[in-house]
C-alpha cells in the first residue's frame, strides 16, 4: 500500500508539475494576449484622440465658415434692406414727381387756354377798337368835308378859320387815335411775343416730362 501510495504521489506530483507548467504557460500567453489587447487599447485611444481633435478642428472649421456665411448673408440681408427703402423712397419721390407732373400739365393747359382766350380777347378788342376808330375817323372826316364844302359855298373868312381850326382839332385827335391804334398794336405784338415764349415753355415742360418719365422708367426697370 505504502508503495502504492508513493506511486500515486508521484504521478499526483507529475501531474501538478505538468498542470503547474500548463498553468504558468497559460498565463504567460495570457499576460501576452493582455500586453497586446492593452497595447491595441492604448492605440485606439490615440486613435480616438487623434480622430476627436480632427473632429474639433473640423467643426471649428465649419463653424467659423458657418459663422461667415452667417455675416455675409446679414451684411446682404442690410444692403438688400437698405435698397428696399431706396426703392420705396424712390417709388414715393416718383408718385410725387407724377403728381407734380400731373398738377403742372392741368396748370399748363389752364394757362395755356387762358392766355388763348385772353389773346383772342385782346385781338377782338382791337379790331373792334380799331374798326371803331376808323368809323369814327370816316364820320368825322365826312363832317369836315361837309362843313368846309358850307364854307367854300358861303366863301365866310371867319367861318373858314374856324374850319382850319376844326381841321387842326381833327388833325389832333387823329394822331392821338393814330397813337392809340399804335399802342394797341404793339400791346398786340407783345401779346403774340408772350404767346410764342408760352409755346417754347411748353415744349420745354413737355420735354422735361418727356425726360423725367423716361428716367422714371429707367430707374423702375
Amino acid at each position: 500500500q505504502n508503495q502504492i501510495l508513493i506511486c500515486q504521489y508521484s504521478t499526483l506530483d507529475t501531474e501538478k508539475k505538468d498542470i503547474t507548467e500548463y498553468l504558468k504557460h497559460s498565463l504567460s500567453e495570457k499576460d501576452k494576449e493582455l500586453d497586446e489587447l492593452l497595447e491595441q487599447l492604448e492605440g485606439e485611444r490615440l486613435a480616438a484622440i487623434q480622430e476627436k481633435h480632427s473632429l474639433q478642428l473640423e467643426h471649428s472649421r465649419l463653424r467659423q465658415e458657418l459663422q461667415a456665411r452667417v455675416d455675409k448673408l446679414t451684411e446682404k440681408n442690410a444692403e438688400l434692406v437698405e435698397k428696399l427703402a431706396d426703392l420705396e423712397e424712390f417709388q414715393r419721390h416718383k408718385d410725387d414727381l407724377m403728381t407734380n407732373m400731373e398738377s403742372l400739365e392741368k396748370q399748363l393747359e389752364h394757362q395755356k387756354k387762358e392766355r388763348k382766350e385772353e389773346i383772342h380777347n385782346l385781338e377782338m378788342k382791337a379790331l373792334l377798337e380799331k374798326r371803331r376808330l376808323e368809323k369814327e375817323m370816316e364820320s368825322e372826316v365826312a363832317a369836315m368835308s361837309e362843313k368846309v364844302q358850307h364854307l367854300v359855298d358861303q366863301r365866310l373868312p371867319e367861318t373858314t378859320r374856324s374850319v382850319l381850326q376844326e381841321n387842326t382839332e381833327l388833325k389832333t385827335r387823329f394822331s392821338q387815335l393814330s397813337e392809340v391804334a399804335k399802342s394797341l398794336l404793339e400791346e398786340n405784338k407783345a401779346l403774340r411775343e408772350h404767346k410764342r415764349q408760352l409755346s417754347i415753355d411748353t415744349d420745354i415742360l413737355e420735354q422735361m416730362v418727356s425726360g423725367t418719365s423716361r428716367i422714371s422708367c429707367v430707374r423702375k426697370k
